[in-house]
């Protein structure tokens, strides 16, 4: 009789402890969920590799700094381009505009060619001088008797040198013939900026054309026939 109750008592007690362990709330099944384990972003490798990523992403005070120039520097380079541009379109609307002939009271102009010289043995041009701006211009048959001033002017509108002026009589200068060719007594003295000058990421420089009955007609009887960029060819 001791034996079974004995045996009764661990059979119950048996019972007792499968049921509590059957006995889990539903919040903590649904917590762990079917397969048991805990949710992707609690994982310790996932919770890792974001810190990693973040450590990464995130810039110290030099490289903040280096960016920031750099993004300077690209800022500098989209200004400098703007207004290469710009002037790019402004030189070319100007020199679309130049249209010949060009008709005055004296002289028709009906061909100018602007050009760049390099001095060798050019007379009359200024010591130190590499390059000279030149032009070549022809009239018209329709010209009568008069004479052309021609000043050669930077990009500041500063006259380059002498202003040069030459008569002619019935459409013909005084070599006999209904073209002649100018060149300024001064221009680049630096290499490089001719070189620029070239490459046309510089100010145009300007040939400006006058006309009056006679060479010794005074600057205020000087009327514009026309004014026009100098090209950046050479001869």
């Amino acid at each position: 009789m001791t034996m079974d109750s004995d045996e009764t008592q661990q059979k119950g007690d048996q019972s007792i402890e499968k049921h509590k362990f059957r006995t889990d709330t539903p919040a903590e099944s649904a917590h762990q969920g079917d397969s048991g384990r805990p949710p992707l972003f609690e994982s310790t490798p996932w919770m890792s590799l974001i810190s990693e990523l973040r450590a990464r992403l995130s810039l110290n005070r030099p490289e903040k700094i280096a960016l920031t120039i750099l993004a300077l520097v690209f800022l500098t380079l989209a200004v400098w381009g703007t207004i290469w541009l710009q002037q790019k379109n402004q030189l070319a609307n100007e020199f679309a505009a130049f249209k010949l002939p060009a008709r005055g009271k004296h002289a028709t102009i009906s061909h100018c060619k602007s050009y760049w010289k390099k001095v060798g043995d050019i007379a009359g041009v200024k010591r130190g001088t590499i390059a000279v701006p030149a032009a070549s211009i022809t009239l018209d048959s329709l010209s009568s008797s008069g004479a052309l001033r021609i000043y050669f002017r930077d990009a500041n509108m500063n006259t380059v040198g002498d202003p040069i002026t030459v008569g002619f009589k019935d459409g013909l200068f005084a070599n006999g013939n209904n073209s002649v060719e100018i060149s300024a007594s001064d221009g680049f003295h630096n290499r490089v900026d001719f070189d620029t000058y070239q490459l046309g990421t510089m100010g145009a420089w300007r040939l400006e054309v006058l006309e009056a009955s006679g060479e010794m007609e005074t600057r205020a009887n000087f009327s514009t026939l026309f004014t026009t960029r100098i090209s950046p060819s050479i001869r």
